[in-house]
């Protein structure tokens, strides 16, 4: 999957973009949002967790398996990982709050 993109918005009304990656992707070790999502039926993409985090390589792919959110992902059937780069940890915070709220993911925040 080369150069996809889907546009997420939030509770406010904001929109942000995100790059789409397959589960099996590495990331590289940089601060961002990402998005747990499947293909939908009719609707494309569904959100199931939103989160922030420091280190993009260390949560998805380093310890991905020890958060009981991105489990319960897998089980409803995770088939991508969308990513947004966000340095800033206020930033972070910010959009992924909007985002929770406005996608309602089926899940809380990784453990």
């Amino acid at each position: 999957m080369l150069n996809v993109s889907i546009c997420w918005r939030g509770d406010s009304g904001a929109t942000y973009i995100f790059d789409v990656f397959p589960e099996s992707q590495i990331f590289n070790p940089v601060a961002g949002v990402y998005v747990l999502c499947r293909m939908g039926d009719m609707r494309g993409w569904e959100a199931l967790l939103v989160a922030e985090t420091e280190n993009l390589r260390e949560s998805l792919n380093q310890r991905a398996s020890d958060s009981q959110g991105h489990r319960r992902a897998v089980e409803a059937g995770m088939t991508h990982i969308a990513t947004r780069p966000i340095a800033s940890q206020d930033a972070r915070r910010a959009v992924a709050s909007d985002l929770a709220r406005g996608l309602l993911p089926r899940f809380g925040p990784p453990a």
